[in-house]
């Protein structure tokens, strides 16, 4: 790990809540992935997904997310929270714009769970767009997540130790919030 994502991160716990920045917004402009040209190069793989409409279409596909992040939300409009069945659900509250240390210690443990056989959905009050940075963090290698790309279509992205260190740099270009009430 780097001195400077040392700031922001030790020992795989975020330190501060963290607000995107310009800075950020234009580091990570492009897609992170490849779009899913066929699901068959993503079955089989340990799985996870972020946003509703990618985690429901993923399993009425036959593909069950071992994690999955959703918030009630389509493109910002409301579609209510569906649990998958057979999922364990954990909450947590994440604001749009933020990853919040309750978000990040939340999908911490969903990985956890989910490493060991379990189904996990995280249902997040406020906004799971950022989230990705966490579950790209502790996907374990070889390992992958799908999002959705408006407009295009589902992006995957795979993860690799390599992968980790990039959002080990993409966490600095964030803006620390100190003294937080979402912070726990």
């Amino acid at each position: 790990m780097t001195a400077e994502s040392q700031k922001v991160l030790d020992d795989d716990e975020l330190l501060f809540d963290l607000r995107a920045t310009r800075r950020l917004a234009e580091a990570v402009r492009r897609p992170r992935g490849s779009l899913i040209r066929d699901l068959k190069e993503i079955a089989g793989v340990f799985l996870s997904s972020v946003g509703d409409y990618v985690t429901w279409w993923l399993i009425r596909e036959g593909i069950r997310p071992r994690v999955a992040v959703i918030d009630g939300k389509v493109e910002r409009r409301n579609v209510g929270v569906r649990i998958p069945e057979g999922y364990i659900a954990y909450r947590c509250r994440n604001p749009a714009g933020l990853i919040t240390r309750e978000a990040w210690r939340t999908i911490k443990e969903a990985f956890k769970q989910a490493l060991s056989g379990k189904h996990v959905c995280v249902v997040v009050d406020g906004e799971e767009d950022l989230l990705g940075f966490p579950v790209s963090y502790f996907t374990p290698p070889g390992g992958a997540w799908v999002y959705g790309q408006p407009g295009v279509g589902a992006v995957v992205v795979w993860v690799d130790e390599g992968r980790r260190e990039v959002v080990r740099r993409l966490l600095v270009l964030f803006e620390p919030i100190i003294c937080s009430s979402t912070s726990s």
